[in-house]
C-alpha cells in the first residue's frame, strides 16, 4: 500500500525524472530485503553456522520434530523438568498459571496440571486485562485465594516480580529462574516455599 501512494504522488505532482526517483525507490527497497547485514545483537537474523547449531530433542513429545538453537532447549528443558519435579514432590499445589507471553511454557505446565485460565498466556498489560473482562474466571481473586494454600505455581516475566509482590502475598513463594536467552528473556517459577524443601 506505501509504495502504491509513493508512486500515485509523484504521477499526480509531475516531479521531474519520475523514473529515476521510481528506480531509486525500488533500488533501495531492494537493497533491503536483498542484502540484510548480520550484527552481534540481530538474533532474529541469524548467521548459517547458528542455524546449523539448531538440534532435535526428543525429550518432549509436543517438540519433538522441531529444530531450535541449544538456547531455546535450555529453557524448555527447565521448565519442563521443574516442573516435572513439583508434580511429583509438591502434591498440595494442584494448578498453575501462566504468566508470560510463551504458549509453549503452558503446553508443558498442562502435561502435569490444570488451568482455569481461558487464555494460554497472560500478561500484566492493559490489553489483557480488557480481553479478561469478557471470561467468567477473575484471575486475580484466582490466583489470591490459590495462594493462600499453596495450591498454585505462576509461570512469570521476571520483569512483572515487582508487580506480583505489590498484588498478591508471596511471603510463602519463592521464585527460581530459568537459565537467560536472547529468545525468551528472563523468566522463572513462582513455587511455595514449602514445595522447595519436600525438594531438598
Amino acid at each position: 500500500m506505501g509504495i502504491i501512494s509513493i508512486f500515485y504522488f509523484l504521477e499526480k505532482f509531475k516531479i521531474k525524472h519520475v523514473k529515476l526517483v521510481s528506480y531509486l525507490i525500488l533500488l533501495q527497497l531492494f537493497c533491503n530485503i536483498a542484502i540484510p547485514i548480520k550484527t552481534e545483537n540481530n538474533k532474529f537474523f541469524p548467521r548459517f553456522s547458528e542455524l546449523e547449531d539448531n538440534k532435535i530433542n526428543q525429550n518432549i513429545n509436543y517438540f519433538i520434530s522441531q529444530k531450535w538453537s541449544p538456547r531455546t532447549w535450555s529453557t524448555i528443558n527447565f521448565f519442563d523438568q521443574n516442573i516435572m519435579l513439583i508434580e511429583e514432590q509438591c502434591k498440595n499445589v494442584k494448578e498453575f498459571v501462566n504468566y508470560t507471553n510463551d504458549v509453549f511454557i503452558y503446553m508443558i505446565a498442562n502435561k502435569y496440571f490444570k488451568s482455569n485460565q481461558y487464555l494460554y498466556f497472560i500478561k500484566n498489560e492493559r490489553y489483557h486485562e480488557i480481553l479478561l473482562r469478557h471470561y467468567d474466571v477473575d484471575i486475580k481473586s484466582l490466583i489470591k485465594n490459590k495462594l493462600t494454600n499453596d495450591s498454585l505455581i505462576i509461570l512469570i516475566d521476571i520483569r512483572d516480580i515487582f508487580y506480583f509482590k505489590n498484588n498478591y502475598d508471596l511471603k510463602n513463594y519463592k521464585l527460581i529462574e530459568a537459565p537467560y536467552s536472547f529468545d525468551h528473556k528472563r523468566k522463572g517459577i513462582l513455587i511455595p516455599q514449602s514445595c522447595l524443601k519436600n525438594s531438598n
